[in-house]
């Protein structure tokens, strides 16, 4: 019988404590929507919290500069041209579509044949590469790209 009126106790202390806290949390909410800011922060600290949010959100796009010589500056405007990058980004998604076509029992033919997208998958992405090097330099390259997903996939795919 003890052990009965312990366990009511504790979930009686449970149940009133999440009443307390809940009210208390929908007063806060009720409040903030009343008046359409915070209750806990000023003006001032409103203004910093929404800049900096502002901030974490905004990436700069990097600028760079042209080349003076004609065959990189040819380069430097294929492979900065946003028709450039969408191309690219439709060649990764055929080559994640051709990757997922391998399957359990496939035949030599078609091994063949995803052997040879996959080939030409690579062409294109050492192509790509190539393009910005000429474009922007191996050392920016390196120190630009070196966190690039499409630098790491170009080259684990150039090992295989």
């Amino acid at each position: 019988m003890s052990l009965y009126f312990v366990v009511f106790v504790l979930l009686c202390v449970f149940f009133v404590l999440n009443m307390v806290i809940g009210v208390a949390i929908d007063q806060f909410n009720r409040m903030k929507r009343d008046t359409g800011k915070s209750v806990f922060l000023t003006d001032s600290q409103e203004e910093w919290v929404r800049v900096q949010r502002m901030m974490t959100t905004t990436i700069p796009k990097r600028r760079y500069l042209p080349p003076d010589n004609p065959l990189r500056l040819f380069c430097f405007r294929i492979s900065m041209n946003e028709a450039f990058d969408s191309f690219m980004v439709v060649v990764i998604m055929m080559n994640v579509l051709v990757m997922c076509l391998t399957h359990y029992g496939q035949g030599p033919n078609w091994d063949m044949a995803l052997s040879k997208a996959n080939i030409v998958f690579t062409g294109i992405f050492v192509l790509e590469m190539l393009l910005k090097w000429m474009a922007i330099g191996i050392p920016l390259y390196f120190k630009v790209c070196i966190l690039d997903p499409m630098f790491f996939f170009t080259t684990c795919q150039s090992l295989k």
